[in-house]
């Protein structure tokens, strides 16, 4: 119950609705979220009301963070929301389970738009990675199955089978889970991100078994129209190992693989995820006479350093009053486990402004380290251009969308169609995957290791919500900046039992 004041406020504001409604500018959220408040006024039996696909995603972006918040939210009376039931038919759209699965694949042509899609707009880049999840067992009770183990697919669970039974024939019983590997699509030309399948490992996955996985993946996307360009990963040794398997010859380097089920005989290009490789570079560096010391650069007789960047931070908090390079951080240049895995801290240290700082403030003795860092300054840019409009205002040239001949084959191919007139090499990356693990562990007021139960449920919650799924703020990754749309597209939605008669 709202007390007298409150309940007067609230009713003065619904007399001028109107007025307010006019005031609101069209197709945006704030009037639509209005007119959903006066609708579920409006209705005398809360059944009545049918919820706008927008205000339901918004909803379950709320519930799925804290259900304790949104039950306040709702039960305060200050606002109209659907009631957790409703919102649990949507969670549950479909069978919460790993692998591929058909639905999925039907809700990605949805959230595509694929029948909306030219030729030019279906090319795609298949990003994989492993997320730590926690070793945990939960039996489902409609099921009756136990949640938690390794499931490969068909063809890995027989050669892992056949391959205890071949060591000890005693020990059959399935692996616990404790890493979830992730396939995730994204558009080359569009701003599509969609995760289409996981799968539990015992540890992490070797080549061989994550070669018929990726192969599979490849061919579930081609066949419901999409373009499979590129295959992104990491530089784990695992995934070296795959691209390896794709080659014949010693020697020589692999950067693509042919696509047996491509119509047209398009090949697919291997690319490694450029934030990943910023990262080894900055550890390496790292260790060039600092921290274990295990290497020392040199490049044309010249020292490349980690104490040149160390002593620049201290002169610089000794100088007093503006800095040479103010981001330049604790964090920055005494890494823990943590800071060494954050792809900003690598970044800025790798930038042109800590380059220019060390060369107009130093002697010759870190034209070495400053060559270095401009060169991987430059490297990130070019591979990570994220709009056409991103060199102007930064200033900085390398980050130009490409229109001519570059990352070899594979743009000059793209380019070569005619109906595409640039590149934003930041689309081959991972950084849509790394920002979709940060959604799994901010479920439900932070969970890092989320056990495999609990990834089927959040996967299949964050495929409902799609690109209007809120990123962590402090996630690994920069927010993707969303424009304000409307969309009155359908969600899927659990079928109700009919009543037993």
């Amino acid at each position: 119950m709202l007390d007298k004041e409150i309940n007067d406020y609230l009713h003065e504001v619904l007399k001028n609705g109107d007025h307010l409604k006019e005031e609101l500018p069209e197709g945006s959220f704030r009037k639509l979220f209005w007119q959903q408040q006066m609708k579920a006024l409006s209705c005398n039996d809360a059944r009545q009301m049918r919820w706008h696909p927008l205000m339901i995603k918004w909803c379950l972006n709320i519930k799925l963070r804290s259900t304790a918040a949104y039950k306040v939210m709702r039960n305060s009376g200050f606002l109209k929301l659907p009631s957790e039931r409703t919102l649990r038919d949507y969670t549950h759209w479909t069978k919460m389970s790993s692998g591929f699965q058909p639905s999925t694949f039907e809700q990605l042509l949805v959230e595509a738009r694929y029948k909306e899609l030219k030729d030019w707009q279906k090319f795609t880049v298949l990003l994989h990675d492993e997320i730590k999840i926690q070793n945990d067992l939960v039996y489902c009770k409609h099921t009756g199955e136990l949640i938690g183990f390794a499931n490969l697919g068909e063809i890995n669970n027989s050669l892992v089978e056949f391959e205890k039974q071949c060591q000890d024939e005693m020990s059959r019983t399935p692996d616990i889970a404790s890493y979830m590997l992730v396939f995730m699509v994204r558009g080359v030309t569009t701003t599509l991100e969609y995760p289409v399948a996981h799968f539990p490992c015992g540890n992490c996955i070797t080549a061989d078994f994550l070669f018929p996985l990726v192969s599979d993946a490849i061919r579930h996307l081609e066949t419901i129209g999409f373009k499979v360009a590129v295959s992104t990963c990491d530089g784990a040794s695992s995934n070296r190992k795959f691209i390896k398997m794709h080659g014949s010859k010693k020697g020589i380097a692999i950067h693509k693989t042919k696509n047996i089920y491509s119509p047209d005989e398009r090949d697919p290009y291997f690319f490694s995820d450029v934030p990943h490789l910023v990262k080894t570079v900055r550890n390496n560096w790292e260790n060039s006479g600092w921290n274990k010391k295990s290497r020392q650069l040199w490049n044309d007789g010249c020292s490349i350093s980690w104490i040149h960047i160390v002593n620049l931070y201290k002169d610089d908090l000794k100088r007093g009053g503006l800095m040479l390079v103010p981001k330049l951080k604790c964090e920055h240049i005494y890494l823990t486990s943590y800071s060494r895995m954050k792809v900003r801290l690598a970044a800025q240290v790798l930038s042109s402004s800590v380059a220019h700082a060390l060369d107009a403030f130093y002697n010759e003795s870190v034209k070495g380290t400053v060559r270095f860092i401009l060169m991987f300054d430059k490297f990130f840019d070019c591979l990570n251009t994220r709009s056409l409009t991103e060199a102007t205002r930064r200033r900085k040239p390398d980050v130009a969308p490409y229109r001519m001949n570059s990352f070899v084959e594979l743009t000059t191919n793209l380019l070569a169609r005619g109906d595409i007139q640039f590149i934003l090499s930041e689309r081959f990356n991972q950084d849509p995957l790394e920002s979709h693990f940060g959604k799994h562990r901010q479920m439900k007021g932070g969970n890092d290791n989320p056990t495999v139960a609990q990834f089927n449920y959040n996967d299949s919650s964050l495929r409902l919500l799609g690109s209007q799924a809120l990123a962590s703020v402090n996630g690994n990754t920069k927010r993707s900046c969303t424009h304000e749309v409307v969309d009155n597209t359908p969600l899927p939605k659990r079928p109700r039992k009919p009543p037993k008669s």
